[in-house]
């Protein structure tokens, strides 16, 4: 194999495995979920709060647009599925981030 085309199976590797990592981060099924913030915390924190994933809390998008991409997935992030989210749920986590305010700024460390 040719090193042009070992570097990009290489990453598409590494994307996939991942992708299927991230999407592990649920720890529950649909219909199990105490609260939105639980969901942010278990399924959404590490990359939108940790700048793996774009800051979305603070920008106040609209819930349909939250509601379409996290079904259907953008990018590098998966989609969640009515078995991880009900549309119930998934309806309160869109309205949660569209209303929720940026986080506290972490403190800088020495």
């Amino acid at each position: 194999m040719t090193q042009s085309l070992t570097k990009p199976i290489l990453w598409a590797v590494v994307l996939a495995a991942w992708m299927a990592g991230a999407t592990s981060a649920v720890a529950q099924a649909a219909g199990e979920w105490k609260d939105s913030a639980e969901i942010w915390k278990a399924s959404c924190h590490y990359c939108h709060d940790e700048g793996v994933g774009p800051q979305i809390l603070g920008l106040h998008l609209a819930p349909e647009l939250i509601r379409q991409t996290v079904r259907n997935g953008l990018n590098a992030m998966p989609p969640f599925f009515p078995s991880e989210l009900d549309a119930r749920e998934l309806a309160a986590l869109a309205h949660w981030v569209s209303v929720h305010g940026v986080p506290p700024a972490k403190e800088k460390q020495p």
